[in-house]
């Protein structure tokens, strides 16, 4: 929503934005069933709905990975004075904190930091620190009034393994996560993409040799999709579930089509469509 938040680490300053946009695009309305996603409960009653199916059909999250398969990573290689070696337990350790960041259901539930914070250097933990609006840079965190679907949440984006700042490894990741959220008549809604909410984040990770695999964050930038801009703005990831449809058959205001706001090959912007 366009809040800059600042860090400051030995290695410089750490700056991370903080954009919201919503963007909703008339597609023809689909039938299809709803699931849950194994602990994630909200304030929704049990759907009555028969066995789940992909609740991401009819949309073109449809075929990206599933959960964590989707945060890929580089092989490994020679990075400057680093072996294969080491920069492959780096890697594995930044695909440990995006699953840890945006998929481990107590970190998303709002139960616990702590899965999140273990993967970072012990000087770097107490930088992790704000407001719930101000640490999406940090965490995901869906709103108690609903639920995650059946379906794991789909995930495309890319990694890429540098040098950075004192010699240390840096690892840029640039990731999209959609996620399905249960209602209990989906066939009712008119798009499958009202029960969608999408994330997007560009973050970097350092790990300096001195910090064993800890590591530590660097720039980041990022937005949201597809939201309902009340809970957004506490920090809270929910679907629209149409109501803006029915408001505003049109959708809020957005620069780009849904296509762009997919892809994450494409700069992120700033404009904010829940001000």
């Amino acid at each position: 929503m366009g809040d800059d938040l600042t860090r400051r680490r030995r290695s410089g300053n750490v700056v991370v934005s903080v954009l919201a946009i919503v963007g909703i695009l008339g597609i023809a309305g689909l039938m299809y069933q709803d699931g849950r996603f194994d602990g994630l409960l909200g304030g929704t009653g049990a759907t009555t709905e028969p066995a789940p199916v992909n609740a991401f059909l009819g949309t073109p999250m449809a075929n990206w990975a599933e959960g964590a398969t989707g945060f890929t990573a580089p092989p490994p290689a020679q990075v400057g004075t680093y072996g294969p070696d080491r920069v492959a337990a780096f890697t594995d350790r930044v695909r440990a904190m995006l699953v840890a960041a945006r998929l481990n259901p107590d970190v998303l539930t709002g139960k616990t930091l702590q899965p999140v914070l273990d993967l970072y250097a012990p000087d770097a933990r107490a930088e992790v620190k704000g407001t719930q609006a101000e640490l999406g840079w940090a965490r995901t965190l869906i709103s108690p009034k609903v639920r995650l679907a059946a379906d794991p949440p789909r995930v495309s984006g890319s990694m890429t393994i540098t040098t950075g700042d004192r010699g240390a490894l840096l690892a840029k990741t640039n990731f999209i996560v959609a996620y399905a959220f249960q209602h209990d008549a989906p066939q009712r809604l008119g798009d499958p993409t009202d029960r969608i909410v999408v994330e997007r984040w560009e973050m970097e990770y350092l790990l300096h040799e001195e910090d064993g695999l800890g590591l530590w964050f660097g720039k980041g930038d990022g937005f949201t999709y597809l939201m309902d801009c009340g809970p957004a703005k506490e920090g809270l990831l929910a679907p629209t579930f149409g109501a803006n449809r029915r408001v505003q058959p049109t959708g809020p205001a957005a620069e780009h089509d849904q296509s762009y706001y997919l892809d994450h090959t494409k700069p992120i912007g700033t404009e904010n469509s829940c001000a």
